[in-house]
């Protein structure tokens, strides 16, 4: 197993939805989204293209500290954050973790939500690669419901 496998996923920061909206869609051709809304400080949009999920993260600055140097002026533009893996078995999820204790690799921020079973963290590959990390284990029902409802282009 690598820190690479599971990969499925660009993250994205931007500060204004109805204009990272429009960017995907007018410049990009990525017109089926889905809006979210699930955490008062942060909206978020989701889309696939192919097999590639494209998120676009929208924070309140000052919200987490792991978003605000790339919360961009202008509302039309993306800023790269993050690229995601995700696995639905507790054992990858175990060793995920321990590959990236292996290697030294700071954990920026680490959470659950959806009852438990959706843990994600963002790991600092900021100095390797530019931008963080994104690890997801998904389980229960959240390895079935959470991105269900995300359009394909």
């Amino acid at each position: 197993m690598t820190l690479f496998d599971g990969f499925f996923q660009i993250g994205y920061v931007g500060s204004d939805i109805d204009g990272v909206c429009d960017t995907l869609g007018r410049q990009f051709g990525v017109t089926k989204v889905r809006r979210q809304h699930r955490i008062e400080w942060l909206r978020a949009v989701h889309t696939w293209v192919g097999d590639l999920m494209i998120e676009v993260l929208i924070p309140e600055r000052g919200a987490l500290e792991a978003y605000d140097d790339y919360i961009p002026d202008e509302p039309a533009r993306l800023n790269i954050h993050h690229h995601g893996f995700r696995t639905t078995d507790p054992a990858r999820w175990a060793e995920t973790r321990r590959l990236v204790a292996a290697a030294g690799l700071p954990i920026a921020v680490e959470t659950s939500i959806w009852n438990d079973e959706l843990h994600m963290m963002y790991v600092d590959t900021r100095a390797q690669f530019g931008l963080y990390s994104e690890y997801i284990l998904m389980t229960g029902s959240a390895a079935e419901g959470y991105y269900a409802d995300v359009p394909h282009n």
